[in-house]
């Protein structure tokens, strides 16, 4: 679940609170307070469930800009822009026996020169 407003300091990932350092069209910059770490918010979103084939289906074929792959049965990687993914991501709240999950990928700790 991502929640934000224009001005928001802080925003809410799969149900874990962050705080919102930059916004970028394909991702975020969050940062994990509880691990004191960087995290990129990807713009990708997995949803899974037995009606998410055919909600996809249908999602995708009016909103074509998104991409849609299959990773699993009734699993896939829904990837676009953040806006196109947040706006998604509202429909699905509505349509029980699909859940979502956005990706996120916490950023090295030390430099590679560091290490």
């Amino acid at each position: 679940m991502l929640n934000s407003s224009k001005l928001a300091a802080f925003v809410y990932v799969n149900g874990t609170k962050y705080r919102l350092l930059q916004r970028y069209t394909n991702y975020w910059v969050l940062y994990d307070m509880q691990l004191s770490q960087a995290v990129h918010l990807l713009n990708q979103l997995v949803v899974s469930g037995e009606r998410s084939t055919v909600f996809l289906q249908k999602y995708v074929k009016d909103h074509n800009q998104l991409s849609v792959s299959k990773i699993a049965a009734e699993t896939y990687l829904l990837a676009g822009t953040m806006a196109e993914l947040k706006q998604a991501e509202q429909h699905l709240k509505t349509v029980h026996g699909i859940t979502s999950e956005w990706q996120i990928r916490y950023l090295p700790l030390k430099s590679a020169a560091d290490r």
